[in-house]
């Protein structure tokens, strides 16, 4: 098991709050042992006085909203057939067939199919 950055950084944080280390002092030992992977002051400030007010966890709260799963298996595929019935096919009518926003459509064709429109000449086909 892969343990990340910030893992480690805030259980550093939480370790040195609890010692009475000040937020600053944590920061500069962070920069030095990190470099420009530490945490901004502010950061480290801001997890210290959470750590101060009781908070246990290490790990990132949970975000209100839903996820991101536009970028489906199923979606790369319609807009797949789309393409290839029409290389020519616009974000508006792509769009428009699949109910999918401009970003995610985007990010499909170059991110999923790694397709770039040409000038003028529509969508390679693969």
């Amino acid at each position: 098991m892969e343990i990340s950055n910030e893992f480690l950084q805030r259980a550093y944080i939480k370790m040195r709050t609890a010692l009475k280390v000040e937020a600053t002092a944590i920061h500069q030992d962070l920069v030095t042992i990190l470099g420009d992977s530490a945490y901004s002051y502010r950061s480290v400030a801001e997890w210290s006085r959470r750590f101060k007010a009781g908070r246990d966890s290490v790990e990132d709260d949970p975000r209100p909203g839903r996820p991101l799963t536009a970028s489906t298996k199923a979606n790369i595929q319609q807009v797949q057939r789309l393409i290839d019935q029409d290389p020519r096919i616009s974000y508006r009518d792509i769009a428009a067939l699949t109910s999918l926003s401009y970003p995610t459509i985007h990010g499909i064709l170059h991110d999923h199919l790694d397709l770039r429109k040409k000038n003028q000449g529509g969508y390679p086909i693969n």
